[in-house]
């Protein structure tokens, strides 16, 4: 009996998971071993640093700025070099209540001639990415 229900459990749990994974949009080259897209322009960046999804948008913040899909990664729009992001990193992005928020960052030298992170402030947008608007870096104090 206890037998027959962990193999039940276990059957439940392998087909969750297989469900999680299989892409639903994406074609398999048959040559290829890895996915490709139909459409493109690709995202700005190879290195992501942060992912969103809100239903079939897919929202990425990279090192080259952020990045969304509206058909679940077929095409994309890059924000790179635009205003209010210019030549920004994202360091984190979060979706609240309607709202996309961005937080920003460039590297500048630190001490010892290496790079340190320091951020550029917070970008949001309540429509999509149509618009954005920027917030000022949050600081302590004026020396920050």
């Amino acid at each position: 009996m206890i037998k027959t229900l962990l193999n039940f459990f276990l059957l439940i749990f392998l087909i969750e998971v297989s469900a999680q994974v299989k892409p639903e949009s994406f074609l398999l080259p048959t040559d290829e071993n890895y996915l490709s897209k139909i459409n493109s322009p690709n995202p700005v960046s190879n290195s992501i640093l942060d992912i969103v999804t809100i239903g079939d948008a897919v929202w990425l913040g990279t090192s080259r700025g952020v990045s969304v899909s509206f058909d679940r990664g077929e095409s994309w729009t890059n924000f790179y070099g635009t205003s209010p992001f210019g030549d920004d990193n994202v360091s984190a992005l979060a979706y609240y209540n309607g709202v996309l928020w961005a937080a920003t960052a460039t590297s500048v030298e630190g001490v010892g001639g290496g790079t340190v992170p320091k951020g550029t402030g917070l970008k949001y947008t309540t429509d999509n990415g149509l618009t954005w608007t920027s917030v000022p870096q949050p600081v302590d104090n004026d020396n920050d």
